[in-house]
């Protein structure tokens, strides 16, 4: 957990609240783990061999879910906004909004 970026500064909650792995680890070794983590709800993931987890700086925060499909991951966060990550692409932390729920 420390090898998160600034993680003294995320908050006095030391939380992942959320872990998504893109495939079983036991089938590849071609996976990336993203977790939702901090009270801010923030986003960074990591793949096999990483020695801290890279965060997602473009991404607004008060992230509450996320999934992956067909290689891109997707999070959702408490103001609706649905945002995609194509973490293999060359500059994984670039993110944009795809959707936005109705209220």
């Amino acid at each position: 957990m420390i090898t998160i970026l600034n993680w003294n500064r995320v908050s006095h909650v030391h939380v992942i609240g959320k872990c998504f792995i893109s495939a079983s680890p036991l089938l590849t070794s071609d996976y990336i783990v993203m977790i939702i983590y901090g009270a801010l709800g923030e986003l960074a993931y990591a793949r096999p061999g990483d020695k801290v987890w890279n965060p997602i700086k473009g991404w607004c925060g008060w992230y509450v879910d996320i999934t992956c499909y067909k290689g891109k991951f997707y999070a959702i966060n408490k103001r609706g906004m649905i945002m995609a990550c194509n973490i293999k692409d060359g500059n994984p932390t670039i993110a944009q909004e795809v959707a936005h729920m109705p209220q």
